[in-house]
């Protein structure tokens, strides 16, 4: 026989059913409303990636293509090249010598002999007196030509007298013309009679020429 109500029995039924099906409720209700929150997540979301997109401002421009430069030609300058120029080059004159190698034994000493030039100093310059009119011996004056006294005619000539080793004048010749041949031609005979003595060099008598200088003037 069995103690237990059966009403209180019922009543537990019922309240265990309720108790179940407010649990699903609930559950529904929190999945409801956990999907309505990412749902609206999502739209946020969205909504903000449309209004990112909206404002996003314009790309600039590409920048311009860079101007090209022309480049001028440069015209090569034409080469000239420079003239050679050819120095002297200065020899130096070679001096030989006498060398003498010494080997040692067995080998004999080579004596390598070089003629050596020897330098003979240079001879002094001669000294060289030239000739001249021996006033001692005297010599007559050169007589004044008449046609020369009638036409009033002066001047100076220069005469050269070619002496020998003997003192004697082998030649003569008018320098410089007194500007009247008469004139010229009666000093260089008159004065080819007079002495002279012959020039020397080193002291021995040589041929040269003797210069002088006759003056024509009327008193």
């Amino acid at each position: 026989m069995s103690f237990v109500n059966p009403a209180k029995n019922k009543f537990g039924r019922l309240t265990v059913i309720v108790a179940v099906i407010c649990l699903q409720l609930l559950l529904v209700i929190l999945f409801e409303h956990s999907l309505s929150i990412k749902l609206s997540a999502v739209a946020k979301t969205s909504i903000a990636a449309r209004l990112i997109e909206e404002f996003k401002e314009p790309l600039p421009p590409p920048p311009p293509p860079p101007k090209t430069q022309k480049i001028k030609k440069i015209e090569p300058k034409p080469f000239v090249p420079k003239p050679e120029v050819s120095l002297p080059v200065e020899i130096k004159p070679e001096i030989q010598a006498t060398a003498t190698i010494p080997v040692e034994a067995p080998v004999t000493h080579i004596q390598v002999s070089v003629p050596v030039v020897s330098h003979t100093p240079p001879k002094p310059d001669p000294v060289v007196i030239t000739g001249k009119l021996d006033a001692s011996a005297g010599c007559d004056k050169p007589e004044y030509p008449q046609a020369s006294l009638n036409a009033q005619e002066e001047g100076v000539v220069a005469l050269s007298f070619l002496v020998d080793a003997n003192n004697s004048v082998k030649e003569s010749r008018v320098d410089k013309t007194s500007g009247y041949k008469r004139l010229d031609n009666a000093a260089r005979d008159a004065l080819s009679l007079c002495k002279f003595k012959a020039g020397t060099e080193n002291g021995k008598p040589v041929a040269s020429w003797v210069k002088i200088k006759y003056a024509w003037q009327l008193n």
